[in-house]
């Protein structure tokens, strides 16, 4: 299936009148989403040291994905810029003015992008 074909306009919540258009991430995407967060977790156990590192790494590898945040196991950017097409406000989409949406926009609209994928996905499998 062409993932680029499953879309969906939604309002955004808390903005009269403003709409999101997302589409379907491919798995290519969600690979490269999952791998922009793992190496954020990386970076910051680095960061932080080897022992405290760890533990936010298993941590990390212990979450069970349908009980905890879906956006979890993914970069919310990554998520984000492949997942919105269209929107309502007068600036086009970019990867740059998807930056600038706020935290609560933008991670509704991930889980979003999120849910939609793994929806479809289900919904094609018989699942």
């Amino acid at each position: 299936m062409l993932t680029s074909l499953i879309k969906k306009r939604l309002d955004i919540p808390n903005e009269e009148g403003s709409w999101v258009e997302i589409r379907m991430l491919s798995g290519k995407k969600l690979d490269e989403a999952r791998a922009a967060k793992l190496q954020l977790i990386f970076e910051m156990a680095r960061a932080m040291g080897t022992e405290l590192g760890d533990r936010i790494a298993q941590q990390n590898r212990d979450t069970d994905d349908d009980e905890a945040d879906p956006l979890a196991a993914f970069d919310v950017d990554t998520v984000l810029r492949g997942g919105i097409v269209g929107w309502s406000y007068k600036e086009r989409v970019t990867p740059e003015n998807i930056g600038d949406l706020d935290e609560a926009t933008r991670n509704w609209a991930a889980k979003e992008i999120v849910a939609l994928t793994v929806e479809t996905e289900k919904a094609r499998l018989g699942n």
